[in-house]
Protein backbone atom coordinates (compact mmCIF):
# COMPACT_ATOMS: atom_id res chain seq x y z
CA UNK A 1 0.00 0.00 0.00
CA UNK A 2 0.87 3.47 -0.81
CA UNK A 3 -0.04 6.42 0.64
CA UNK A 4 -0.48 9.75 -1.16
CA UNK A 5 -0.43 13.10 0.06
CA UNK A 6 -1.10 16.61 -2.14
CA UNK A 7 -0.91 20.06 -0.94
CA UNK A 8 -3.08 22.06 -2.93
CA UNK A 9 -2.51 25.68 -4.66
CA UNK A 10 -3.72 27.98 -7.12
CA UNK A 11 -1.76 27.04 -9.99
CA UNK A 12 0.24 24.12 -9.17
CA UNK A 13 0.25 21.00 -6.53
CA UNK A 14 2.99 19.37 -4.44
CA UNK A 15 2.64 15.52 -4.12
CA UNK A 16 4.69 13.32 -1.55
CA UNK A 17 4.60 9.74 -0.97
CA UNK A 18 5.14 7.27 1.60
CA UNK A 19 4.73 2.94 1.77
CA UNK A 20 2.89 1.05 4.77
CA UNK A 21 6.09 0.92 6.70
CA UNK A 22 6.65 4.98 6.74
CA UNK A 23 9.32 4.71 4.16
CA UNK A 24 9.44 8.05 1.73
CA UNK A 25 8.64 6.95 -2.11
CA UNK A 26 8.64 10.12 -3.19
CA UNK A 27 9.73 14.01 -1.21
CA UNK A 28 8.33 15.75 -3.59
CA UNK A 29 6.54 15.60 -7.42
CA UNK A 30 5.17 19.04 -8.31
CA UNK A 31 2.94 19.88 -10.80
CA UNK A 32 0.88 22.31 -12.70
CA UNK A 33 -3.03 22.78 -12.16
CA UNK A 34 -3.74 21.87 -15.53
CA UNK A 35 -4.69 19.24 -18.36
CA UNK A 36 -0.97 18.51 -19.06
CA UNK A 37 -0.33 18.63 -14.96
CA UNK A 38 -3.05 16.55 -14.38
CA UNK A 39 -1.40 13.93 -17.31
CA UNK A 40 2.10 14.09 -15.18
CA UNK A 41 0.54 13.09 -12.75
CA UNK A 42 -1.38 10.25 -13.66
CA UNK A 43 1.95 8.70 -15.10
CA UNK A 44 3.75 9.43 -12.03
CA UNK A 45 0.95 7.35 -10.44
CA UNK A 46 1.04 4.52 -13.22
CA UNK A 47 4.59 3.94 -12.23
CA UNK A 48 4.14 3.98 -8.46
CA UNK A 49 1.56 1.43 -8.82
CA UNK A 50 -0.24 0.19 -11.73
CA UNK A 51 -3.14 -0.99 -9.89
CA UNK A 52 -5.02 2.13 -8.08
CA UNK A 53 -6.47 0.38 -5.10
CA UNK A 54 -2.77 0.32 -4.07
CA UNK A 55 -2.81 3.44 -3.63
CA UNK A 56 -4.77 5.85 -0.87
CA UNK A 57 -4.52 9.27 -1.71
CA UNK A 58 -5.29 12.25 0.79
CA UNK A 59 -5.43 16.09 -0.14
CA UNK A 60 -7.09 19.14 1.70
CA UNK A 61 -10.16 20.52 0.78
CA UNK A 62 -9.64 23.56 -0.35
CA UNK A 63 -13.12 24.68 -2.30
CA UNK A 64 -13.03 25.06 -5.94
CA UNK A 65 -9.26 24.07 -6.13
CA UNK A 66 -9.11 21.20 -5.39
CA UNK A 67 -12.72 19.98 -6.80
CA UNK A 68 -10.98 19.37 -10.42
CA UNK A 69 -8.00 17.10 -9.05
CA UNK A 70 -10.78 14.87 -7.08
CA UNK A 71 -12.99 14.26 -10.06
CA UNK A 72 -9.90 13.79 -12.55
CA UNK A 73 -8.22 11.17 -9.13
CA UNK A 74 -11.69 9.29 -8.87
CA UNK A 75 -12.48 8.99 -12.65
CA UNK A 76 -9.10 6.87 -12.27
CA UNK A 77 -10.37 4.81 -10.08
CA UNK A 78 -8.52 6.22 -7.09
CA UNK A 79 -9.55 6.13 -3.39
CA UNK A 80 -9.27 10.10 -2.36
CA UNK A 81 -9.78 11.51 0.69
CA UNK A 82 -10.44 14.87 0.93
CA UNK A 83 -9.93 16.85 4.12
CA UNK A 84 -10.48 20.20 5.61
CA UNK A 85 -7.53 21.95 6.28
CA UNK A 86 -8.62 23.41 9.82
CA UNK A 87 -9.05 19.91 11.28
CA UNK A 88 -5.81 18.62 9.99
Amino acid sequence: MLYVGIDIAKNKHDLACINETGETVITNFRFANSYQGFNDLKRQLKQLSPITQDIQIALESTGHYNYNIVVFLRELGYNVFAYNPFII
